[in-house]
């Protein structure tokens, strides 16, 4: 690699990390991203059962097998420097702050981002050149979703960088049939599975891969280092699959359950028919064709046009890289389809860098028509990605913003006297300190919604007591129907939505019974939106790519709209 292209790398990975590190503990202790407090409460279970196995969690444990030596060296470091007082002040830490502990998702996550810019170049190097790869580079380092999801602390950064490092192992297992291709493929295909079951579509490309360099050398396909690393991946999958058979189950059962109601047929195990789906195909092929569409804009006829270019090319079927490039997408696109009812648009991100180095070879392709100077190839790239820059320095300032969730918590822990007794609609990731005595008119309610916060916030007493807390009415957390008019009393109504008209201001008829003899008067507005589009249309621009630029261009800061009331009685 030439001096220069180290320097171009070594800057994009940089730049990449920098983009995302600098918000790791965004919105804390808010859980602002869906999920990722999945992860770490996986964690925290294992090592409080001082075990590696898991009875029940929908996601597989390879991420959270990660976070537990970090955990460890937190907790550790914090003892060390006098901010827990042994392993009984870090416990009782973890209980009451654990959401603080997602730093620790996030950097894994980020970590794994920028492990799969570097791997792009690699593999994109080893198909075309090193043009292309320090291109397919800088594209993922500032692509919408892959920056999204690098910051947040879900298992889909590490998939993707998973079947990427993968499929750069099988193209060298392609090439030279090496053992330790073989043993790195098998290995990284298991420990996609650890992560997120999905590099199971990737099974087929090992196959393939010592179907075509056998057939090409004309060497025996049952070769040792096929069978042995065959059995490394059965071992491998074999264990995650054990350590957790309930995210096994239902993982692959949601899939298998969708294929097999599209023909009318059902399954007899109990945890695989709750978790299938009805499948919707078109309507899922839709959504992922949005997600691309608002990743790439006008760059993805330029992908199209890059795989007809590889089409063009002489005996093109001979190249291992187009079975990758053309069918991977194609199939996980369609497996996707077939097995989901709907797609989150992070559920797209390991299809995405393959399409990355495609674009990266077409943009490639015309620079290399078209010398220009270095000065004007810098302008017309910057031209080339403007909505992709445009998203990333916007999503990021707003990342340096607070967001609207705390900008509420912090309001509210500063004006509402400690035992101020709050009503909280659609607020559920606003986390505030519940009295004792909203604890257990909850626990009478519905116990199950009390976590292992609350259960320990019920063992204290005086002054262990966290300060200030709030009687809270968790709305969708009560049985509204079984609290009397007369027992119900509140000083103040918070609500939290994204569109101009709150969907829970509709005709609610228990919550409204017991708001009725209490007028509403606004206090606070904890808008994410510029003053001049006060009623602008926003969305959740991680969740919602969609309206994402829209979204940025109407807001300040990230987060939903929040009102809050002062409830005065009548």
């Amino acid at each position: 690699m030439a001096k220069q292209t180290k320097i171009f790398l070594l800057s994009i990975v940089v730049a990449g990390l920098l983009l995302r590190l600098f918000s790791l503990n965004y919105a804390l202790p808010i859980r602002f991203y869906g999920d990722e407090y999945v992860h770490l409460a996986n964690a925290l279970k294992m090592l409080e059962a001082k075990t590696a196995f898991l009875d029940f969690s929908y996601l597989p444990n390879l991420f959270a097998y990660l976070l537990i030596p970090l955990i460890t060296l937190y907790g550790f470091l914090g003892a060390i420097f006098g901010y827990f007082e042994g392993l009984a002040g870090f416990r009782e830490y973890v209980i009451l702050n654990s959401e603080n502990l997602l730093i620790l998702s996030r950097l894994i996550s980020v970590f794994f981002g920028g492990l799969t810019v570097y791997f792009i170049f690699k593999i994109t190097k080893e198909f075309f050149n090193e043009r292309a790869g320090l291109l397919a580079a800088l594209i993922l380092a500032i692509l919408p979703l892959h920056l999204i999801q690098s910051q947040s602390g879900q298992f889909w950064n590490p998939l993707t960088f998973f079947i990427l490092a993968a499929f750069y192992f099988l193209f060298k297992l392609f090439q030279t049939g090496e053992r330790r291709w073989y043993f790195w493929s098998a290995l990284f295909i298991a420990l996609g599975f650890g992560t997120g079951i999905y590099s199971l579509i990737v099974l087929p490309w090992f196959f393939l891969a010592h179907f075509l360099f056998v057939r090409k050398n004309q060497r025996p396909f049952w070769s040792k280092d096929f069978i042995f690393s065959s059995l490394l991946f059965l071992a491998v999958v074999a264990f995650f699959a054990f350590s957790n058979s309930y995210a096994t189950i239902r993982q692959l059962g949601r899939g298998l359950g969708t294929v097999l109601d599209a023909v009318g047929l059902s399954l007899p195990l109990s945890e695989i028919a709750a978790a299938h789906q009805n499948n919707n195909f078109f309507a899922v092929l839709k959504n992922i064709a949005v997600v691309l569409w608002f990743n790439f804009y006008h760059l993805l006829p330029l992908i199209f046009w890059g795989w007809w270019e590889l089409v063009r090319k002489k005996e093109w079927w001979r190249n291992f890289s187009n079975y990758i490039l053309f069918l991977f997408p194609l199939a996980y696109i369609l497996v996707s389809a077939m097995v989901f009812n709907k797609t989150p648009d992070r559920y797209v991100l390991p299809v995405m860098p393959f399409l990355v180095i495609v674009l990266a070879y077409a943009l490639d392709r015309i620079f290399y028509h078209f010398p220009l100077k270095p000065f004007f190839k810098t302008v017309l790239l910057v031209v080339v990605l403007a909505p992709q820059i445009y998203f990333t320095l916007s999503y990021s300032e707003k990342l340096l913003k607070t967001n609207t969730y705390l900008l509420a918590k912090n309001w509210l822990e500063k004006n509402v006297p400690a035992a101020g007794r709050l009503v909280l609609d659609n607020s559920e990731r606003l986390y505030l300190t519940a009295s004792q005595e909203s604890l257990k008119l909850q626990l009478e309610h519905r116990p199950a919604a009390l976590d292992t916060r609350d259960r320990y916030l019920l063992t204290l007493t005086g002054e262990n007591y966290p300060q200030p807390s709030y009687f809270i009415y968790r709305l969708g957390d009560l049985k509204l129907n079984e609290i009397k008019t007369e027992d119900f009393r509140a000083d103040y109504y918070l609500i939290t939505f994204y569109n101009t008209v709150p969907a829970n201001l509709s005709v609610d008829a228990e919550r409204d019974r017991l708001l009725a003899s209490y007028e509403k008067k606004l206090v606070q507005k904890f808008y994410p939106t510029k003053k001049e589009f006060l009623d602008a249309p926003i969305t959740p621009v991680w969740d919602d790519l969609e309206n994402s630029f829209q979204t940025l261009w109407f807001s300040e800061r990230l987060g939903p709209r929040i009102e809050l009331y002062q409830l005065i009685k009548k």
